[in-house]
């Protein structure tokens, strides 16, 4: 035996070792365990091993070959979540969304480039130049700005 605290399981009366400082079950009893629980659809009581089960059986199989979107049956193959149709506008919808992305980023870069160039066009200094100087001098930036430029 290679556990440090010994027990008596609780379901079947075995003495057993674990590394577990707080062990109810013994392993056998840990692996058979069941749960019951209520479906989150149709509200009827269940019985299960998995704690993290949320739905029966059937509204299990029912939710898994049916379209998430559109509610469809689908074909369960691989890891489809959606019908055809609703499938071509999600990944029309993905790519939108990065030609959306890509310009807003483009506009932004371009913006600021015409900032630089306006700046350049006054002589005034950079921004990093300012913020240097008005702590040479001991005020804020803005102050700075309103006073020389």
């Amino acid at each position: 035996m290679n556990g440090e605290y010994i027990y008596v399981c609780q379901n079947c009366g075995e003495v057993f070792e674990s590394d577990n400082e707080y062990s109810e079950l013994c392993p056998n009893c840990e692996k058979t365990k069941t749960i019951e629980k209520k479906c989150c659809k149709c509200s009827i009581a269940y019985t299960t091993s998995d704690p993290f089960s949320l739905y029966c059986p059937e509204c299990k199989k029912e939710r898994d070959s049916t379209c998430k979107i559109c509610g469809v049956p689908i074909d369960k193959k691989g890891n489809r979540r959606y019908c055809a149709e609703c499938a071509k506008y999600i990944k029309n919808e993905g790519k939108k969304n990065d030609r959306e992305l890509f310009q807003t980023r483009k506009a932004v870069s371009k913006s600021a480039e015409i900032r630089r160039a306006k700046r350049a066009e006054r002589g005034g200094p950079t921004i990093t130049e300012a913020v240097i100087e008005a702590q040479k001098l001991g005020i804020s930036y803005g102050e700075y700005m309103e006073k020389y430029t």
